[in-house]
């Protein structure tokens, strides 16, 4: 029957008709409980009486229900009145493929983005032992905000870890063929038993539809189709110029036997996360070859043994750069020895002269010290005992007879030692990274620390600094960190971040001065160049592996300019970082291990004290920016790494949840006061600008737009109307009443005492700003707050970091000391809460809930040691 606009089903009540299908009619509805209106789905009458018919549909709720995630539809209830059988869904606005295409081909990047947003959805299913088993794009649908979302689970297989019916007899019945023929997998058409496999076969159909316009094995009869699956390979694509990865991608999915495939959908998602660039042009590029059969599938079965790496590699930079794309080389070959073992952190090291020993910064005595040890020898000498502040940064000099390294101590700045840690003496107030020129007169040294290369906060310019005076003159305005000095003493290599973007690039400057010259230019992070002893390299770690590993690049001394594409140096660790080369093709590195913890802890304001802190989420997983929900049940927080993506949990620690899931850097989640959105920082419209989203991933908003001048840690007003956010130059306020373009209602004057202010916590009676100020790329110690009745700044404490207003808008929890700590800002008494026996936390890991009542904080355990790497 059909039904009319006002009438009722359930709870919900009709609005109007979308549309029907085979197994049911689709009603735009309204659900008063929630105020929101959904899409209902409702089995046809004719098929409520028959239990195969009403048990697909259950099982297509069921199924869907027990997955969130942004490229799924959200199933909300499933339920049954008077007879009648209904699903509520997500309502969607916009188009199915199906509709976008009408025989046409999308363009290359459009297609690669949809495909890769796909490919997530169904690893997600697939970790719920969900097949889709009738993927078409018919069932994949385009968002009018960009987002795409796979429809339809009607014919998904649920298995044993679905937490759904396991029975399979509606879809495996012998002989019997569910879906669409001309998508369906060889092993789907024998009526084998099938996995994700399958979907990733009917995914490679739907991305060659999408870059030829047609269907690859679409044939005159269904008999012919049918054999065209099982016995044929696809014709080329000849609608536009397609680059040969993305070929080698589609081939490798439709490979007719499951296991020459790609073998999870996450592989597929990982080959094509690398080829989705925010810029690229396509035009003039030449039709790429195809290959034969033989070929293609020896290069995708490559010496790395990850069969994706090769094409994400290759294909990434084609869409950056208008020219045909050189797949990555295989990696060189080399042997490998552990340098230290201590607990800890090792890090920085510098090979001495001729690599015979290494100094690096540990922390093993609580603080970092300089340490040197011979190679292949396990006794260290700690070069800076009495130092009572972070020794940092060594670098060894030309001749092996000095050693110069940032040091905290004496208010801070560069200091050099003799190489056996005699003779300590300052020779620059300021400065980081040092690195020796080739006749070892001067250093040339950044204005920003570099301790995570994912962490930029100013734009750092590089000196070099005269080790005999401390004269210095300045070799690059523009952003620059981690130098280093040709050994021809030409060219000063370094790394900087894209203006206000998470793109990191290496560059090229004359030691004299002069315009910088591009050596990578492409979305990987590249960062840490050093020059090979012969300087016809430049090694430098970077994440376009997939992990963060050694590459390295051939440089032109006349130009400084690369001479071809990067090609990998790879180690056997998961992260590797912080290179030093020595002669003889030795190479030290570091190899880091990070763990967090996400724990929970009750709090008593009144009786400053805290219960005993438990554990939530535990893992490999790197969690930052953690932030509480209003009412104390849901934490939001954001998983570090080469991937920045924002995820959800219950306090309790159950129902974790991802909600973005692209390239884009997505930092700070922040809770609106009323709980229905969650503020955050991301560089998915290039620079950093603030984004909302609501707590189950859907309606994706820009907060702001400021032409190109990065925003970090959106604050929210107690209001919900308003927020602040910061950068390293300024505080600005901005109204959600008014359109986008002029929500920038109010800039903060500049903070008095140099620097810059960072605004962390405003406070519930609107009346103040609490944050930390900014000085050379780091928060400086103290807390400051900011009155915005008479608009000015109030120093409230020396130290500490990050602090978050309590609910009387006197208190504030403060990070200081590696510890947790609550501060009267009327009387300036502090106690202690959480204290750094606990382990280290790091600033921005902790929140409060709004009843003051629970506090949730992050720690990271981090290992790293230090390997030697000789190439053969």
């Amino acid at each position: 029957m059909a039904f009319d606009k006002g009438s009722k089903l359930g709870p919900y009540e009709i609005v109007g008709r979308l549309g029907a299908g085979g197994m049911g009619e689709v009603y735009r509805a309204r659900d008063p409980r929630l105020d929101r209106e959904v899409a209902l789905k409702i089995l046809p009458e004719s098929l409520t009486g028959d239990a195969v018919s009403r048990a697909r549909f259950e099982r297509e709720a069921k199924a869907v229900a027990a997955l969130s995630h942004p490229n799924i539809l959200a199933i909300y209830e499933f339920g049954e009145e008077e007879g009648k059988v209904y699903a509520a869904m997500e309502l969607l606005e916009g188009e199915t493929l199906r509709q976008r295409l009408e025989g046409r081909s999308l363009p290359v990047s459009k297609a690669v983005e949809v495909a890769l947003a796909a490919a997530r959805g169904l690893a997600a299913a697939h970790d719920r032992d969900i097949v889709h088993r009738d993927l078409k794009p018919e069932n994949v649908f385009l968002t009018a905000d960009g987002q795409v979302k796979l429809l339809d689970f009607g014919l998904a297989k649920a298995g044993p870890g679905a937490g759904t019916d396991t029975s399979t007899a509606i879809a495996s019945q012998a002989g019997a063929l569910f879906g669409t023929i001309e998508y369906m997998s060889p092993e789907q058409l024998r009526a084998e038993e099938t996995d994700g496999r399958s979907d990733v076969f009917a995914l490679g159909v739907v991305l060659y539809e999408m870059l030829a316009g047609e269907r690859p094995f679409h044939r005159d009869t269904l008999a012919d189709t049918m054999s065209s699956i099982l016995n044929q390979d696809p014709p080329p694509i000849t609608r536009q110029p397609v680059p040969e990865p993305l070929v080698g991608i589609v081939e490798h999915c439709l490979e007719k036997r499951p296991e020459e495939r790609f073998q999870s959908a996450h592989d597929l998602a990982f080959a094509l996360s690398a080829v989705t660039p925010s810029t690229g042009s396509l035009a003039g590029v030449p039709r790429p070859r195809t290959l034969p059969r033989r070929r293609r599938r020896r290069w995708w079965l490559a010496a790395s043994g990850a069969a994706a790496l090769a094409a994400a590699f290759g294909l990434g930079w084609w869409l950056a750069k208008p020219v045909a794309p050189v797949p990555a080389a295989a990696p060189l070959r080399a042997s490998f020895e552990q340098l230290t073992s201590l607990p800890g952190v090792e890090t920085a090291p510098t090979l001495g002269l001729e690599g015979r020993a290494f100094v690096y910064a540990g922390d093993a005595g609580g603080d970092f010290d300089l340490y040197i040890q011979r190679v292949g020898g396990s006794a260290a000498i700690n070069l800076t005992p009495d130092s009572p502040a972070d020794d940092t940064a060594p670098a060894f000099s030309p001749d092996g007879e000095l050693v110069a390294f940032r040091s905290e101590r004496l208010g801070g700045g560069i200091f050099v030692m003799g190489a056996t840690g005699e003779s300590v003496r300052r020779v620059s107030e300021f400065g980081f990274d040092p690195a020796w020129s080739p006749d070892g007169r001067w250093l040339v040294v950044a204005t920003e620390a570099v301790g995570e290369p994912l962490s930029r906060a100013t734009v750092s310019k590089l000196w070099a600094v005269r080790i005999l005076d401390g004269e210095r003159r300045l070799v690059s305005e523009g952003d620059a960190v981690q130098p280093a000095w040709s050994p021809d003493g030409e060219w000063i290599a370094y790394w900087a971040s894209g203006p206000d973007t998470g793109q990191r690039d290496l560059y090229t400057v004359a030691a004299g001065g002069g315009e910088p010259v591009a050596v990578t230019a492409d979305p990987w992070v590249d960062w840490n160049p050093v020059w090979s002893p012969d300087g016809g390299h430049l090694y430098f770690s970077s994440d376009r592996s997939g992990t963060m590993n050694l590459w390295r690049v051939a440089i032109d001394p006349a130009t400084g300019g690369p001479l071809g594409e990067p090609e990998p140096v790879t180690t056997p660790a998961g992260w590797s970082g912080y290179l030093s080369v020595g002669a003889g093709g030795r190479v030290a590195y570091v190899a880091r291990e990070q763990r967090s913890t996400l724990y929970r802890v009750d709090f008593d304001p009144d009786a400053e004290a805290t219960g005993t802190p438990e554990p939530v989420l535990r893992g490999s997983r790197v969690v930052d920016d953690v932030d509480l929900s209003p009412d104390g049940t849901r934490i939001a927080f954001t998983s570090g790494g080469s991937r920045e993506d924002l995820f959800l949990l219950a306090a309790d620690g159950s129902g974790l949840r991802q909600l973005t899931d692209d390239p884009a850097r997505d930092r700070g989640p922040q809770w609106s006061p009323d709980g229905r959105r969650i503020a955050f920082y991301s560089n998915r419209s290039e620079s950093y600008e603030v984004w909302s989203l609501r707590p189950d991933g859907s309606g994706l908003e820009q907060l702001s737009e400021t032409a190109g001048s990065a925003l970090w840690f959106p604050v929210w007003a107690p209001s919900g109307s308003r927020f602040a956010a910061s950068n390293a130059d300024l505080v600005t306020v901005f109204d959600l009443n008014v359109q986008l373009a002029s929500r920038a209602v109010d800039r903060l004057p500049d903070w008095r005492g140099g620097g810059s202010f960072i605004a962390t916590s405003w406070s519930p009676d609107g009346r103040t700003l609490a944050g930390c100020r900014l000085e050379s790329g780091a928060p400086a110690e103290g807390i400051t707050l900011y009155s915005l009745d008479d608009r000015s700044y109030r120093s409230v404490l020396d130290d500490g970091f990050h602090p978050v207003w309590l609910a009387d808008s006197r208190r504030l929890l403060v990070w200081r000391q590696r510890g947790l700590w609550l501060l009267d800002t009327a009387t300036g008494r502090l106690a202690e809460l959480l204290p750094a026996a606990l382990g280290p936390l790091a600033w921005r890991d902790f929140a409060v809930s709004r009843d003051n009542r629970t506090i949730v904080f992050s720690q990271m355990t981090v290992e790293s040691d230090i390997w030697l790497m000789t190439l053969e």
